[in-house]
């Protein structure tokens, strides 16, 4: 328990310290960049990953992470595979760029992608220096590297910008925080890895991969592919605003999803009572859901305000845009467990099946809405799989591991009825009321504020008594919720 506490505080340090340093600089460079620049990078940046999964980036660093027993010789097996596969895909994207960006509608975008293609030996070798990383609980070696790539990066794109460089100072900053974080990582294990292949070791790290991989491109795809159809279909703009308010949409998920997730998966991959790995699991859902279903309602309740302050006039016109995405990431907050614990639980088949249907549904869906509706249908389409998916995800994933809906439900429900109090709270004042924008969104977060606490507090009168991760644990045991 106290690693699982020791991970989830370093996590959501540097996390929260990257998300800040982040929150700063997306307005800044918002005012200084146009869409159309943060469309090109955003295309650019999809491309790199979607051949990153192509790869295989992540599924060998998760059979590694699940493989208790994986020696020096594993990893080392494994970095120098890593590193080979993203060498070749490198240079197949280098030669490709400009027929690839071409058939999404961005022809011009071949130079950026040419250059960002450097990036794929150097992120395979991070996947796996990272999660050498995670295997070994060193939640604070993690959360420095990324802390300083993150900052770096972003100081650079920030000078850049400002001096005229236009789009490529998105460029330059991914460049430099992949290429920190190998660097710091290779200096910290210089002397544990190795210079040798064994054949037999990638082979017995292919089984768990090779699913896996499938599940991290489906998932790829699911959050990826609306940037691809809005290029192909609408306009490298409309990539653009969708690129920009996602990474908004981001910033609390991020401090909150990647801290917990990194640190269960290995921490669930270890539990030797599957009546532990499941108490664990709805304790997560229920952490997950109450603290950021009712920050995304909040956020997609003021989006048009939030999107006028943030970003300036460039960006506002399309507030919609941060609306719907909010909206789409709080109705799947609570299957945000569901990955990290299938993958440790070996239930890995089963979250392919769902990561698959969605991915399926968002493509199948989007491209017609698109081209019909442009932007708008693009982001009806979004909702729709949403809606579907989570009906989709929760019924399959309560029944594969025993848990009755109702117990699901009881659980996410606090959650849902704060975040739908304070959904309506900051509707009022902001859209029915006649006052000032800056003076509605002020009334509006010191009423949710107020209201999310008396909802939590009448649902979970024990809350009160919570001070410490021991306090925290005997609530989660008292709570009637989770049996």
């Amino acid at each position: 328990m106290s690693s699982l506490f020791n991970g989830v505080v370093w996590n959501s340090f540097s996390t929260g310290s990257s998300m800040l340093f982040k929150f700063i600089t997306i307005p800044i460079l918002a005012r200084t960049l146009t869409p159309e620049d943060f469309g090109v990078v955003a295309l650019c940046m999809t491309i790199i990953l979607f051949f990153s999964f192509l790869g295989g980036n992540g599924g060998i660093s998760a059979a590694l992470i699940a493989k208790a027993n994986a020696n020096r010789l594993f990893w080392s097996s494994a970095l120098i595979t890593n590193v080979l596969i993203g060498t070749l895909l490198s240079f197949i994207v280098f030669y490709f760029s400009s027929s690839i960006t071409s058939f999404l509608g961005s022809g011009n975008a071949s130079k950026y992608l040419a250059v960002l293609s450097i990036m794929l030996p150097f992120q395979f070798a991070v996947d796996i220096l990272a999660s050498k990383a995670i295997s070994n609980f060193d939640f604070k070696l993690e959360a420095k590297v990324n802390l300083v790539s993150d900052v770096a990066g972003g100081i650079c794109a920030l000078i850049l910008a400002l001096n005229g460089f236009g789009a490529w100072a998105i460029v330059a900053q991914n460049i430099i925080v992949v290429g920190l974080k190998f660097i710091i990582f290779m200096i910290v294990y210089i002397n544990f890895f190795i210079f040798y292949v064994s054949i037999n070791k990638i082979k017995s790290l292919l089984n768990f991969s090779v699913v896996s991989v499938w599940v991290e491109i489906s998932n790829a795809i699911t959050f990826q592919s609306p940037i691809f159809v809005s290029s192909k279909f609408d306009s490298i703009a409309s990539s653009g605003y969708i690129s920009v308010y996602s990474r908004i949409a981001a910033l609390p998920c991020d401090i909150i999803l990647t801290a917990i997730s990194k640190v269960l998966y290995p921490l669930f991959s270890n539990f030797k009572k599957s009546e532990d790995s499941i108490f664990s699991f709805k304790c997560s859902i229920w952490v997950n859901s109450i603290v950021l279903i009712p920050i995304l309602l909040f956020i997609s309740a003021n989006s048009e305000y939030i999107s006028y302050v943030l970003l300036g006039e460039n960006f506002s016109e399309y507030w919609t845009v941060l609306l719907f995405i909010t909206l789409c990431r709080a109705i799947m907050i609570p299957t945000s467990i569901f990955n990290p614990f299938l993958k440790a639980s070996g239930k890995i088949s089963l979250l392919s099946k769902l990561f698959f249907l969605r991915s399926f549904l968002t493509v199948a869906l989007s491209i017609p809405f698109t081209i019909y509706l442009g932007i708008d249908g693009l982001l009806y389409s979004l909702f729709i799989t949403t809606v579907i998916s989570f009906v989709f995800y929760v019924t399959k994933v309560c029944s594969a591991l025993n848990i009755k809906l109702k117990v699901f439900f009881k659980i996410i429900n606090p959650a849902f009825i704060s975040g739908g109090v304070i959904f309506l709270l900051t509707y009022i004042p902001v859209y029915v009321v006649d006052l000032s924008p800056t003076l509605s969104f002020i009334i509006s977060f010191v009423l949710s504020f107020i209201s999310y606490f008396i909802v939590l507090f009448l649902y979970y009168p024990l809350l009160i008594k919570v001070r410490d991760i021991d306090s925290m644990k005997h609530f989660f045991l008292k709570c009637k919720d989770f049996n």
